[in-house]
């Protein structure tokens, strides 16, 4: 415990150190960060009540994705002009809601596969609830990562490879609903994890690529 205790602390100061050398001011972002966590590892001082209400838990868990997008871009913008970009904002709604997409992807299960004393949200909400949510929160995220590209003139590629994605889920889903074989929603999570890659391979990369050639 020792050891791991002065491994979290040394994280610590370095990450620290690396946000004073790009610039002081982001500091602050950081400790908002830090201070999110440590409210997160708590669960905000009100663990049964959250456990009690999966979709309040899982809408606060979330928070701390838009939180590391700032602190992330932070690195750019601050030190550069010292305010956010006007298009910041829907990126951090995207990632907001792609986690989403990812924490549901995961916690979908078979009938079969559910385990006492395991919350997935297949069990929590039923199974064709839970899979109908995931299905609006992977259009969400569409729609708002569209918005974010749109930002670097680059909506209409973004939109098309999520589209095609969205009609892979929309099949996957349905299949998964008919058949509730063993393990299959292993298939969702592979294609919640693979939703991610694409998404921010296609807001982040491939811009860049496509400027370069």
């Amino acid at each position: 415990m020792a050891e791991l205790a002065g491994v979290f602390v040394l994280s610590l100061v370095v990450e620290a150190g690396l946000a004073w050398w790009s610039d002081p001011r982001l500091l602050l972002l950081l400790l908002g960060v830090w201070i999110y966590l440590g409210a997160m590892s708590c669960e905000f001082g009100i663990p049964h009540w959250l456990k009690a209400h999966p979709g309040v838990y899982l809408l606060s868990h979330m928070v701390i994705m838009p939180l590391l997008h700032l602190y992330a871009s932070g690195f750019d913008w601050l030190p550069q002009q010292g305010s956010p970009p006007p298009g910041l904002g829907w990126l951090m709604a995207t990632s907001f809601s792609n986690g989403i997409v990812i924490e549901i992807g995961r916690k979908l299960r078979s009938p079969v596969d559910e385990e006492n004393g395991v919350e997935t949200y297949s069990h929590l909400w039923g199974i064709r609830r839970a899979v109908g949510i995931w299905w609006g929160i992977l259009l969400l995220t569409l729609i708002l990562a569209s918005f974010t590209a749109a930002q670097i003139q680059f909506r209409w590629p973004v939109v098309i490879s999520l589209g095609l994605l969205l009609l892979v889920a929309l099949a996957s889903g349905q299949q998964f609903l008919s058949r509730q074989a063993p393990q299959q929603g292993k298939n969702l999570q592979s294609l919640s994890a693979l939703w991610t890659l694409v998404l921010y391979f296609m807001l982040g990369m491939a811009p860049l690529i496509g400027r370069s050639l």
